[in-house]
């Protein structure tokens, strides 16, 4: 509990922060602040990682790591564009902002769903001898990756609660792909691992977007 807290303080010290420190006015508006204690939170609901090691599987194939930087990038671009090119007039709160504040919270909440139901099987990478069972209950009823879409929300929705709109599509197009390769890769361990039962549940529940995708 300990070192995710001092992790999480650290990461959301290094993206949010050491970058606003030449533009000393953000540090008196609420949204960093918020930020950094949902940050904080949410390492809370996840396995220790470190984001300079690969997993030692081979089954992985790098998906973790991907995800991990491809949200530290995108999140910090976030914070680059609101602090040093659109401020002040990014941290004006508005009802863009509140719109954005749900979202992120919703997405905070999803993960944490999804963690709960996993239990021990929640990891960070990838390995096959973690799945002991199929879980379907939960979150896992609506979706098949409720974690992936909860984090991808909270990560979209950061970059309009700053009013990165740079960094928005960005954001979309580097997470979503680095979540896509590791949804591939998943399913097909979990096609391996439980055969039928899995093929017979991805076929009827959606991947991230209820009765959509």
């Amino acid at each position: 509990m300990i070192l995710k807290l001092l992790q999480g303080s650290i990461v959301a010290g290094l993206i949010l922060f050491l970058p606003s420190v030449l533009q000393p006015g953000a540090f008196l508006r609420p949204q960093l602040w918020i930020l950094a204690g949902l940050a904080i939170c949410a390492t809370l609901f996840q396995p220790a990682y470190n984001p300079f090691r690969s997993a030692s599987q081979a089954e992985d194939r790098g998906t973790a790591v991907r995800i991990i930087w491809s949200a530290y990038t995108t999140q910090l671009l976030a914070v680059l564009e609101a602090v040093w090119f659109r401020y002040p007039r990014s941290f004006t709160w508005d009802w863009i902002t509140t719109t954005a504040l749900v979202f992120l919270c919703g997405g905070c909440a999803l993960r944490a769903w999804a963690f709960f139901h996993l239990g021990g099987q929640f990891s960070w990478y990838l390995d096959r001898r973690i799945q002991s069972s199929l879980v379907t209950n939960g979150p896992f009823r609506h979706i098949r990756h409720p974690g992936y879409a909860g984090a991808f929300i909270a990560c979209a929705a950061t970059t309009v609660f700053l009013h990165a709109w740079v960094c928005f599509p960005v954001t979309l197009i580097l997470l979503g792909s680095a979540f896509l390769s590791r949804i591939r890769t998943e399913e097909y361990l979990l096609e391996e691992r439980f055969g039928d039962a899995y093929r017979k549940y991805r076929a009827k529940t959606p991947c991230m977007l209820p009765a959509i995708w």
